[in-house]
């Protein structure tokens, strides 16, 4: 079985690449800090966010990291 780890990525599409190069996995774990940039524009940050949370497959976990938390009401 293989498990990609992803985490902190802080309002970057890198996640896009690593699971297009890590072809063969069968689950993915978010570690959370989706958000909370200095470099990426807040559209760009929330376009990416809502890309990530859309993907529809029952083997990624999602969890919430502490610099998302700022942003929870």
């Amino acid at each position: 079985m293989k498990i990609v780890v992803v985490g902190d990525i802080h309002g970057h599409n890198s996640w896009k690449k690593i699971l297009e190069t890590e072809e063969a996995w069968n689950k993915v774990i978010f570690l959370g800090d989706y958000v909370d940039s200095f470099t990426v524009s807040s559209k760009e940050q929330r376009d990416n966010l809502v890309e990530l949370l859309t993907l529809k497959d029952g083997n990624i976990i999602r969890l919430v990291g502490n610099h998302d938390l700022n942003y929870v009401p």
